[in-house]
């Protein structure tokens, strides 16, 4: 598990990302994610995670929700830099 108090997150921010892999690994429910108006799906496979963006193209598939936060990259940032905001999306 991700120590995530080394991302200067607010306790908000940490809620927020457990409230998705909750949903996600957990519940095994698609997530949409919204970033600066660009959306992208997370996909649950198991313990693993796929993301879908835009015209159902792969972008990766994470082994984790903590490889998801550290390696998918939307504008160059990774999803643990960007997690203030990120929101969820329709």
């Amino acid at each position: 598990m991700l120590d995530l108090t080394k991302y200067n997150l607010e306790d908000d921010d940490i809620l927020f990302l457990r409230e998705i892999e909750d949903a996600c690994i957990n519940g095994q429910n698609e997530i949409i994610l919204e970033y600066k108006g660009k959306s992208f799906v997370l996909e649950p496979l198991g313990k693993a995670v796929q993301v879908v963006e835009v015209a159902d193209k792969i972008a990766g598939r994470y082994e984790s929700f903590d490889d998801l936060l550290l390696n998918y990259k939307v504008e160059g940032k990774t999803l643990i830099e960007i997690v203030k905001e990120l929101e969820f999306g329709e």
